[in-house]
């Protein structure tokens, strides 16, 4: 079956059926790529706290480069402003991690609706044709009406599973690595501390 014969077949739900799954698609690449760029830069390991080390690692294009250079700017400030300088950055890196998750999660619950939508609509189809039908009715009257209504059932569920499974898989990914993040840079800002703050 071809890819015109298949989509003739999916009826009125193809074409929103066919969007979707390339939306999903881009999504699923672009997600990937991205987290794989996060897992070969820079770790959330601080080997030292000393400014010009902290420079080197601000300088560098990698996952800590601009809260490492949050942590300079405000070096000298009071902990408590320079936590909450991290924080707010670490809340807008986290928007950038979900990116694209939720509208993952709407096409995953979406498909199969629309797939339910056709096979409705193929039955009803199907319907029809024994409604009109004056003789005997032969099975493959009914072939089409049937075959659509399958069909757009397999292509939403087909849509929905990998597109469900990456915006989930996804998800961990991101929450894992702000964790990571979110605790190193806590470790960051004590040890800035504890480097300003006089021994006894």
């Amino acid at each position: 079956m071809t890819f015109p014969d298949l989509f003739h077949k999916l009826g009125p739900v193809g074409w929103p059926l066919l969007i979707f799954s390339f939306i999903a698609v881009i999504l699923l690449i672009e997600r990937t790529l991205f987290f794989a760029r996060i897992r070969t830069g820079t770790t959330e390991e601080f080997h030292s706290v000393d400014k010009g080390y902290l420079e080197k690692i601000a300088k560098r294009k990698g996952n800590l480069s601009r809260p490492v250079t949050l942590a300079l700017d405000t070096y000298e400030a009071p902990a408590a402003q320079r936590d909450e300088t991290l924080k707010i950055w670490l809340r807008t890196y986290a928007t950038k991690l979900k990116y694209g998750l939720r509208f993952m999660m709407l096409i995953a619950v979406i498909s199969p609706l629309l797939g339910l939508l056709g096979t409705v609509l193929g039955m009803i189809n199907a319907f029809q044709v024994i409604a009109v039908q004056d003789g005997p009715i032969h099975p493959a009257m009914l072939a089409e009406g049937i075959s659509q209504a399958m069909l757009t059932t397999a292509v939403g569920l087909s849509i929905a599973l990998p597109t469900l499974l990456g915006a989930h898989g996804f998800r961990i990914l991101a929450d894992r690595h702000i964790e990571s993040l979110s605790v190193a840079l806590s470790r960051l800002s004590l040890a800035i501390s504890n480097t300003k703050t006089p021994k006894a």
